[in-house]
């Protein structure tokens, strides 16, 4: 047993490095783009730019989630959280992921702040936002995460980390507390 299954992961192996090779050999490793923003406060942030040509790909009704921005300037950050969303979203509940990088203090602002949410958060990253008067964020109007900016979360650096992906785990709601489908983007932070 144990054979046939070292037999078929170097089978899938082989596979898989045959593949990537089919692509030809001159391009070996895929790259990104990274863009370093300095703002003229001095407000530093790193993003990952994704190409404009081939947009992630969800699934139907997949609500794509992530982190716009993190702009850092003396331990102090501002996360821009987005949300490119087909549907109306009555609650979100994210949490960043890893938790021990972000002390996060409170969230406000963005596509949540212009229809009177109420936004919730505590020190170890858990953000809510939900309305108790029943509005709705509404569907995205483009696919550019800056336009779609859900919130802020404010807060400070707890622990200095380089080149370090940071997702957001994430529950949202449509109506009637319909549980919606969210894929979420990583961001690479560089760190302080």
């Amino acid at each position: 047993m144990k054979l046939l299954a070292l037999t078929l992961m170097l089978g899938f192996t082989f596979i898989g490095c045959n593949a990537s090779n089919e692509n030809g050999s001159d391009q070996a490793a895929q790259t990104e783009e990274v863009e370093i923003i300095v703002t003229e406060n001095g407000l530093k942030s790193t993003k990952i730019n994704t190409s404009t040509s081939e947009p992630v790909a969800t699934l139907p009704n997949q609500i794509q989630m992530g982190i716009e921005s993190i702009i850092e300037k003396n331990g102090k950050v501002e996360i821009n959280v987005y949300a490119l969303n087909d549907h109306p979203i009555a609650g979100v509940q994210l949490e960043v992921n890893p938790a021990d990088i972000f002390k996060i203090d409170s969230i406000g602002g963005g596509r949540c702040g212009d229809i009177d949410f109420t936004l919730r958060s505590n020190p170890k990253g858990l953000m809510l936002g939900f309305s108790m008067s029943g509005n709705m964020i509404p569907v995205s109007n483009n696919k550019n995460p800056a336009d779609n900016i859900l919130f802020t979360a404010y807060g400070e650096v707890i622990k200095n980390v380089k080149n370090k992906m940071v997702t957001l785990e994430s529950t949202l709601a449509g109506k009637g507390g319909a549980k919606l489908d969210a894929l979420s983007i990583p961001y690479e932070w560089n760190g302080k």
